[in-house]
């Protein structure tokens, strides 16, 4: 509009609103959970198992690029970045590689499965391909890349990745079960 090549109506037209609601309301579910307690819950969860930033960036891409074969990779993306950010927080090191790791495991993981990404679903749309069918294709591939994924991050940061986890857990004494239910 500001150049003239569109105007007020073409603009509006060419914004597909369907995907904006839908973003809209994953960051309200999102927002939801967070005043719940869900991510200071699923943090101190992570928090108690994992010894080393190694083993968290691990985790991280495990369970993201396992999750982002079955839910769209950026909802997976909306959801752990808090988690994440949280994490570090708590335990004072370094969020840059952990969130490269959501970022490159949803990626990677959503290729695995038809519903991971639309991209899949115009794939299996066009070639006929059945949900195991491609997932037998697309697995292999999928874990290739995530190992791939955790060995450029664990390389590139390696000093930032040293040393042991330790994590302060908080109180739950501000989780609201009620809301964690009702938003997912």
């Amino acid at each position: 509009m500001a150049t003239g090549v569109l105007s007020f109506k073409e603009a509006t037209v060419a914004v597909d609103f369907k995907t904006i609601i839908i973003l809209f309301s994953m960051m309200i579910v999102v927002a939801n959970l967070k005043l719940a307690g869900f991510f200071e819950l699923v943090g101190d969860a992570v928090c108690q198992r994992v010894k080393t930033k190694k083993e968290l960036l691990f985790a991280i891409i495990i369970v993201s690029g396992s999750m982002s074969a079955f839910a769209i990779n950026d909802i997976i993306c909306l959801l752990f970045t808090p988690v994440v950010l949280l994490i570090c927080r708590k335990a004072q090191c370094n969020p840059i590689p952990h969130l490269l790791g959501v970022a490159m495991a949803s990626n990677i993981g959503s290729a695995a499965t038809l519903l991971g990404n639309p991209q899949n679903i115009l794939v299996a749309s066009l070639s006929g391909m059945t949900f195991s069918s491609y997932f037998l294709v697309a697995c292999p591939v999928v874990v290739i890349g995530l190992i791939a994924a955790y060995g450029a991050i664990a390389y590139c940061y390696q000093k930032e990745l040293e040393g042991i986890f330790v994590a302060t857990i908080t109180s739950h004494s501000n989780i609201h079960g009620y809301l964690i239910v009702k938003s997912l």
